[in-house]
C-alpha cells in the first residue's frame, strides 16, 4: 500500500461550529515523497478546499488543509486554515481523524472531526 493506491475521488465531510457541517468532493493525487493533494473542483460561488497530506505506513494520512470560502456564503471569501490528522480503515475506503484551525477573527484555535470517503467509481 502506498499514496498512489489513495487517488481518486473522495468526499470530504468535517465538523465545526455548533454543529455546522463542511462537505466537498476532492480529488487526491499523489505527489513526491508519499505526498498527496487533494483539491476540490472549482466551482464559482462554492467553497474551494485544498489537502496537502503525507501518508505514513501503516494507516496515518497527515498534513495540512486550506479553505476559501464561497464569497456569497456566511463567511464571504474568507480563508481559514490548519492541520489534519486521519487513520484509514482496513481496506483503505475511509479515513476518520481530527481536525485544528483558526476561528473566524483568528483569536481562538478550533477542532473537530473530519472523514474522508471512497467514492465508487
Amino acid at each position: 500500500m502506498d499514496e498512489k493506491d489513495l487517488q481518486g475521488r473522495w468526499h470530504s465531510r468535517y465538523e465545526y461550529g455548533d454543529g455546522k457541517i463542511g462537505e466537498h468532493e476532492v480529488n487526491l493525487l499523489p505527489q513526491r515523497n508519499q505526498g498527496i493533494l487533494g483539491v476540490s473542483p472549482e466551482v464559482e460561488g462554492e467553497s474551494h478546499l485544498v489537502l496537502e497530506l503525507e501518508f505514513q505506513l501503516p494507516r496515518k494520512l497527515a498534513g495540512s488543509w486550506r479553505e476559501r470560502t464561497s464569497r456569497t456564503g456566511e463567511y464571504r471569501g474568507k480563508v481559514f486554515e490548519g492541520f489534519l490528522m486521519l487513520i484509514l480503515n482496513d481496506d483503505f475506503t475511509a479515513a476518520k481523524g481530527q481536525w485544528i484551525g483558526d476561528n473566524r477573527d483568528q483569536t481562538e484555535v478550533n477542532s473537530g472531526t473530519w472523514t474522508l470517503e471512497r467514492e465508487v467509481e
